[in-house]
């Protein structure tokens, strides 16, 4: 059983500039035949893959990072299977971006885990059947609290990593629950 765990993902900023005339292949490099070879690809995806929105302005932000809707094909031409979106730039462009983004994933086939429409689907692992084994990944992060999911709110899943922090017994919780599963 091979997988590959991929750090940062960026296919926003110049990259996406890039990416109007290469084809999704050349991000990759002399590293998509590995990827190839893996049976499990995850990445941190860090920027928002998304047509729609605006910057994000509820709080102050030196960088936002968005990636044509189209360079999808990234991912796909890589055999990525999950991305974390636990991150500080799936809401660079707002919610409408990020909920366009979450249809593309999901349109695409690549599952993913810490963001979505509100805290419970932010927090649902993803869960990837290999070789008769049953995998379960949760996304979260510690950074950008203002992004957090709640109830009734899209966003990522935040955890503040401190006894009695923000949903760090609802962490506890689910990584128990995904592990009786």
């Amino acid at each position: 059983m091979r997988i590959v765990f991929l750090g940062d993902v960026m296919l926003g900023r110049l990259v996406n500039e890039i990416l109007k005339k290469e084809k999704p292949e050349y991000i990759w490099g002399n590293t998509l035949e590995i990827l190839k070879k893996a049976d499990l690809k995850i990445c941190n995806l860090e920027c928002v893959i998304s047509d729609k929105g605006q910057p994000w302005s509820l709080t102050p932000k030196v960088f936002h990072f968005r990636s044509d809707a189209k360079n999808v094909k990234v991912l796909k031409v890589a055999n990525i299977n999950l991305v974390s979106l636990a991150n500080n730039h799936s809401l660079d462009f707002g919610y409408k971006a990020l909920l366009e983004m979450l249809e593309i994933l999901k349109k695409n086939k690549i599952l993913y885990s810490g963001a979505g429409l509100n805290l419970k689907e932010a927090s649902q692992p993803a869960v990837f059947y290999l070789k008769g084994k049953k995998i379960g990944f949760i996304a979260f992060t510690d950074n950008e609290s203002a992004s957090s999911a709640e109830e009734d709110k899209p966003g990522i899943f935040y955890v503040e990593l401190r006894k009695n922090g923000k949903n760090i017994d609802y962490l506890f919780k689910l990584i128990k629950k995904q592990k009786k599963s």
